[in-house]
């Protein structure tokens, strides 16, 4: 009986979805303000873009239910081979640094200390139904420490441009400014290689170079002045051996090709492929392919992109997010939705 009635709420999830949303604003009459929600990044120890994208997840849902965001923290994150930070030290430095500019907004409050703590895994609509029931009842500050709200901030996608405003005013490029006039972004997201899925997903994030060459021929094809090509990855051009830190090894266990502590990460000569497949007359300098730079760094700069074609991945995704002025070319078969204005391939 279980499985059957959960094989049935993923078939029909669209649309369980849509009552619990229907059910929230019914219980969400007044005072919602008195429900806080705080990143929980104790458990969470993947890729800074990954981080960045699940508080994004919280500041969408907090915006367009009137609940209040208590100001994030990103605690660590996992070091893949072409980072400028290779030892925990230089890693910590790096976020340091980073949650100093990413949380600068004024909107981020904090929980009085007599409100009642809820814990979530991640917040979906049947969680939300089970605080705001609580709420009512006991007619006190509530605040949910979780992990992430994709469900429901996938669900209201489209409200992202709002949200973000409140919270990353200092990122959200509204204006449509352009760090460089013509120039496309390409975020090439590899991992190691081969098309590896990694423990728990379905598909791999890697996908076929022609998907970028395709939308990029495209936007050379319908524009007049030749534009810059900038690609941000992390394949490195040739093969490259990386050993973890030892206490973030768990983190790479059941990574196809991971052996005794270390993972070998494919090369990938990204330069010559765009360059032999582009038309030349059209690009601007060749093409620039970036491999060690600094996460916020592509994230802010994709964010002013005229034209951004983004991976299955959460750091091209958010810069996306931050961008809606952009031309922006969406992936086939990724988890997270697009927005409306996006071009689907």
């Amino acid at each position: 009986m279980y499985r059957l009635a959960k094989k049935l709420y993923v078939k029909f999830e669209w649309i369980f979805s849509l009552c619990f949303a229907a059910l929230s604003k019914v219980l969400l009459k007044s005072k919602s303000h008195e429900i806080f929600l705080s990143y929980n990044s104790s458990q969470v120890h993947d890729g800074f873009g990954a981080q960045v994208h699940r508080i994004f997840s919280l500041a969408n849902t907090a915006a367009k239910f009137d609940f209040k965001l208590e100001k994030p923290e990103i605690s660590q994150i996992a070091i893949h081979p072409l980072d400028k930070f290779q030892t925990l030290p230089e890693m910590k430095l790096y976020i340091s640094k980073a949650n100093l500019e990413l949380f600068l907004s004024s909107n981020f409050t904090s929980a009085p200390k007599h409100a009642k703590l809820l814990c979530f895994d991640s917040l979906n609509f049947k969680a939300l139904i089970k605080i705001l029931i609580i709420w009512r009842f006991l007619r006190k500050p509530i605040k949910v420490i979780c992990r992430d709200a994709h469900i429901v901030s996938d669900f209201y996608v489209n409200n992202y441009s709002t949200s973000l405003k409140d919270y990353f005013p200092h990122l959200i490029n509204l204006e449509g400014r352009t760090s460089v006039e013509n120039t496309i972004y390409i975020h090439y997201r590899q991992g190691p290689g081969g098309f590896s899925i990694y423990p728990g997903q379905k598909i791999s994030r890697e996908l076929n170079k022609s998907y970028f060459l395709n939308a990029a021929k495209s936007i050379l094809n319908n524009t007049d002045n030749p534009c810059r090509v900038i690609v941000f990855t992390d394949a490195p051009k040739e093969d490259k051996k990386f050993a973890p830190p030892d206490n973030q090894r768990q983190l790479w266990e059941g990574t196809p090709g991971f052996a005794d502590g270390v993972l070998t990460f494919l090369g990938n000569n990204l330069e010559g492929y765009f360059n032999n497949k582009l038309p030349q007359d059209k690009i601007l300098g060749g093409i620039v392919v970036e491999r060690n730079h600094d996460p916020l760094m592509m994230i802010k700069a994709m964010s002013k992109a005229q034209y951004l074609i983004i991976s299955r991945s959460s750091l091209s995704y958010v810069a996306a997010l931050l961008n809606p002025s952009a031309r922006v070319y969406y992936p086939p078969e990724f988890w997270h939705p697009a927005l409306k204005n996006w071009i689907k391939s």
